[in-house]
């Protein structure tokens, strides 16, 4: 009794398999192979067992996939070159800012990363108290920004005018205080005397 002639096993393919099953090896069948996930196909991925019991056509290569280059992000940085299947980049924000979301993506499948980027925001030192009969002039309060210490009339400042905001989140020198103005001792004059001991103004 005659047997049908049949290839061996198809050849393997790294990162990659034969679809479907493989009880039928025999000549003039074909195999189809599909690569595994995080890879994709060069050539057609079709073999084929011919007569002298071997397998013809184009072994297929399954080459890992690549993301396209991660988007950038303001006042940070990413750190990574490799933007293929499975590879992680990480976000770093320049100083005097803080990172708000996902610190790091991975490169998936489909050629996407796994995460949006991250956005980095400056930095907050926090509202100031006002000093008593005083106030300040201040329009942010982020790193980087500068606020201006006055005092009412009838004060003077002492200490500091400006405080600004540092890249660890803490106002620059110490507050300032308001003190009630002085005037000179006034002078004396001749057969007289002045009453009073207190020289500030009001």
């Amino acid at each position: 009794m005659c047997q049908p002639r049949s290839c061996e096993s198809p050849p393997r393919v790294p990162h990659g398999h034969v679809i479907g099953s493989q009880t039928n090896l025999d000549v003039g069948s074909e195999v189809r192979y599909q690569c595994d996930e995080g890879f994709e196909m060069e050539e057609t991925g079709e073999m084929y067992c011919e007569l002298k019991n071997r397998w013809a056509g184009d072994l297929p290569r399954c080459e890992r996939i690549s993301c396209p280059p991660p988007a950038g992000i303001q006042h940070g940085s990413i750190e990574g070159k490799d933007y293929r299947y499975g590879t992680m980049v990480t976000y770093k924000c320049d100083q005097g800012y803080e990172l708000h979301g996902t610190s790091y993506s991975v490169c998936q499948a489909n050629k996407t990363w796994s995460y949006e980027p991250p956005e980095c925001k400056p930095i907050s030192c926090g509202r100031l108290e006002f000093p008593e009969q005083g106030g300040i002039e201040m329009t942010d309060v982020t790193f980087g920004s500068v606020v201006k210490y006055y005092c009412h009339v009838g004060y003077e400042l002492q200490g500091i005018r400006s405080r600004k905001c540092r890249s660890n989140g803490e106002w620059s020198g110490e507050a300032p205080t308001c003190v009630p103005v002085s005037c000179s001792q006034p002078e004396s004059i001749s057969n007289g005397r002045y009453i009073g001991s207190d020289w500030t103004v009001g």
